[in-house]
């Protein structure tokens, strides 16, 4: 199992953190309390992030893993809020959208596939 002994996965595991959570638990990412506690893990891993960029300037791609939990967050309450506005109604949970072929649900499958672009695309451009 070499691919454990690379420190750069551990980052990247972290940096899925909030992909995780939308897939798995949507629920924590709406709620008013458990957000606020999922927002202070991202942001305790955004500043270890930003703190390792300064201590050891020579590692580029561990501390930038850890700055995309909090930037995933973000970009996902703002299209969650941009689909609340025009939609008027909370976006459906993703597995969800897989076993429910109900025509209606066009918006939430458009939702669900830009937040996972936009991320992967954050992904890549943070490594």
């Amino acid at each position: 199992m070499r691919i454990f002994s690379d420190p750069n996965t551990y980052q990247f595991i972290l940096g899925m953190f909030i992909v995780v959570i939308f897939l798995l638990k949507v629920n924590w990412l709406v709620e008013k309390y458990s957000f606020r506690i999922v927002l202070s893990l991202t942001v305790a891993l955004f500043m270890i992030g930003i703190v390792s960029m300064f201590v050891n300037p020579t590692i580029r791609i561990m501390p930038n893993y850890l700055v995309v939990p909090l930037i995933s967050l973000l970009l996902f309450r703002l299209c969650r809020w941009i689909f609340i506005l025009y939609l008027k109604r909370e976006p459906c949970n993703p597995f969800d959208l897989v076993y429910d072929m109900t025509p209606g649900l066009f918006w939430d499958r458009l939702f669900t596939i830009s937040y996972f672009v936009t991320v992967a695309m954050l992904m890549i451009i943070l490594k």
